[in-house]
C-alpha cells in the first residue's frame, strides 16, 4: 500500500459516521502502519480510507471534467492577450 502515496483516488463507498461521498476524489498523503490511506480530499477534508472496509479506486491519472468549446476558446483568447503584453 505504501506505493499509493501521491496517487489520486476516487471514493466508491465509505463506512463512517461522516463519510466521504461517492465520487469524491483526493490525493493520498501517506499510508500508516495499519495500511490506512490518509487522503487530502478535493473538498478540503482529510480522512483516511480503511481498505478493509471502504471501497475506492486508484485513478491512473488526473481526470478533468470535460471542457466546453466556448471555455476553451475563451482560455485561448485570454492566453493570447496575456502573451501580447
Amino acid at each position: 500500500m505504501k506505493y499509493l502515496k501521491g496517487k489520486r483516488v476516487r471514493m466508491i463507498s465509505m463506512e463512517d459516521v461522516d463519510p466521504i461521498q461517492p465520487g469524491q476524489c483526493g490525493v493520498v498523503q501517506f499510508v500508516d502502519d495499519l495500511n490506512q490511506l490518509h487522503v487530502k480530499w478535493d473538498d478540503g477534508r482529510t480522512l483516511a480510507i480503511i481498505p478493509e472496509k471502504d471501497q475506492f479506486e486508484v485513478l491512473d491519472s488526473y481526470e478533468v471534467d470535460e471542457i466546453s468549446d466556448e471555455d476553451l476558446e475563451a482560455a485561448a483568447d485570454l492566453f493570447d492577450r496575456i502573451s501580447m503584453n
